[in-house]
């Protein structure tokens, strides 16, 4: 039987042919997505619809089941590929993402689609002397964040297995620990995910290609305008009714997979009311129609608010002065405001109605750009040890931040208030905590009491039409 890490190395593909079963219509599933989560009351929605047609460009199928190897140069920093988690009755969501949690499903009823999926800023340690702990590396790359040894087999039979050796010394890699997948999985075609016995990469008639028939009708694209938004503008021709907006776009061709370009999105603008309470979510879903019927995208939710919180952690350990602090979140600047992050100082402060829990702060200039759109600070005492912020789009921000070697007071209270300092802006939103290990860690709740604005139902399903 295949291994979980071959299996893991086929999830787009295997999530592709769930969507698109049989042979392949020239369009596939549109998605749909926002530019900015959260959006403010009074702030401005932007949603993407991207088309595709992977059916006439996919490439020839054949055996994936590439021979097994025993990683060896030490511990590594783990941050695997985002994915996408679920099932079609309780839907999908995204995993090891930076949009952990966010809405991964598409179609009804709802199959994966991992590329809505974020791939992470950080990871953590796996194996060595600070496992478990973050590291700023791709994934499987060996840094100083992560010293020490880690062997362990992939694409192996024995998935995971330690395939190292201390005679002789030093500590070293012993290959012929992994066993090799005695069968390997068809990479497309109506065959696709089924078990081949050929060598990795070998086109094989266990794996046939599929026949996919030619585009030859323009395509209709229609988003749904919610109560609680104004339309604005959208581009590409898109116009609209007062209930919907809807373009259309010649045939497609072929666009999304390797050798063809990329394909082509349509851009939507609204307002969302002022008056629209924050906590509420748009769900909004987009339909395309070609020669062979419609598709349905995922329903995307979009959340209207300030903040957007990922995760406050408190950390309480026996040790004194070994407190720490793990904070993240999305916030969305108000059109009057702006930030410098680089030139103003940067603070973040947690209080109760007791008092102050913690109040951190970084001077002017120590938040150093890395690219165009993250700055971050790396520190080596105790206080702040590591932050990043990174500019998602125009005036949308995610904020990661690590403080250790903490004295932090009891806490008494669950309310608290998180504050960030921004230059001369202070942003604030409330987070009600949970006590874990008997007051040892105090962990963010997660809130569910939210109002969904829901795109028009549809009384058909997301399928192609004969």
């Amino acid at each position: 039987m295949p291994s979980p890490l071959l299996h893991r190395g086929l999830a787009g593909l295997l999530l592709l042919g769930l969507a698109t079963p049989g042979p392949a219509p020239a369009l596939t599933l549109p998605t749909l997505r926002d530019l900015a989560d959260p959006v403010p009351p009074g702030g401005v929605l932007t949603y993407r619809v991207t088309l595709s047609n992977e059916g006439t460009g996919a490439a020839v199928p054949f055996c994936f089941n590439p021979p097994p190897e025993c990683i060896s140069l030490g511990a590594t920093c783990s941050n695997p590929p985002p994915s996408c988690v679920g099932d079609e009755s309780s839907g999908f969501v995204c995993q090891n993402a930076e949009n952990e949690g966010a809405n991964c499903g598409v179609g009804t009823p709802p199959t994966a689609d991992p590329s809505l999926c974020t791939q992470r800023s950080e990871g953590v340690c796996s194996g060595g002397s600070n496992n478990g702990l973050p590291c700023d590396a791709p994934n499987g790359a060996f840094t100083t964040d992560c010293p020490g040894y880690n062997f362990r087999c992939v694409r192996s039979f024995n998935e995971g297995d330690y395939c190292g050796s201390d005679t002789p010394p030093p500590p070293h890699p012993v290959p012929e620990f992994c066993l090799a997948n005695p069968t390997g999985i068809c990479s497309g075609g109506p065959n696709f995910a089924q078990p081949c016995t050929a060598p990795h990469g070998t086109v094989t008639a266990e794996c046939p290609a599929d026949s996919p028939p030619p585009t030859t009708t323009d395509i209709t694209v229609v988003l749904p305008i919610l109560t609680g938004l104004s339309f604005i503008d959208a581009d590409n021709g898109g116009t609209s009714d007062g209930t919907q907006i809807t373009w259309t776009v010649p045939p497609l061709a072929p666009c999304g997979v390797p050798g063809t370009p990329k394909c082509p999105t349509l851009e939507a603008r609204f307002l969302v009311d002022p008056l629209v309470p924050e906590g509420t979510v748009f769900q909004n879903q987009a339909t395309a129609t070609d020669q062979d019927g419609f598709l349905v995208s995922g329903k995307h939710r979009t959340t209207v608010a300030r903040f957007r919180l990922r995760g406050l952690t408190l950390s309480y350990p026996p040790t004194a002065n070994r407190d720490r602090i793990v904070y993240r979140c999305l916030f969305t600047l108000l059109a009057t405001e702006t930030i410098d992050p680089p030139a103003e100082p940067f603070g973040l402060r947690i209080s109760d109605a007791n008092g102050t829990i913690a109040d951190l702060t970084l001077p002017a200039g120590a938040l150093v750009q890395t690219s165009a759109k993250v700055v971050r600070f790396r520190g080596t005492t105790g206080g702040f040890r590591r932050v990043t912020l990174r500019n998602v789009s125009p005036g949308h921000y995610a904020v990661r931040a690590l403080a250790v070697g903490l004295e932090l007071p009891d806490i008494d209270l669950l309310d608290v208030t998180v504050e960030l300092t921004l230059g001369d802006d202070v942003l604030g939103h409330p987070v009600r905590l949970e006590e874990r290990r008997t007051g040892r860690r105090y962990v963010a709740q997660r809130s569910t009491s939210t109002t969904t604005i829901v795109s028009p139902p549809t009384t058909t399903t997301s399928t192609t039409l004969p």
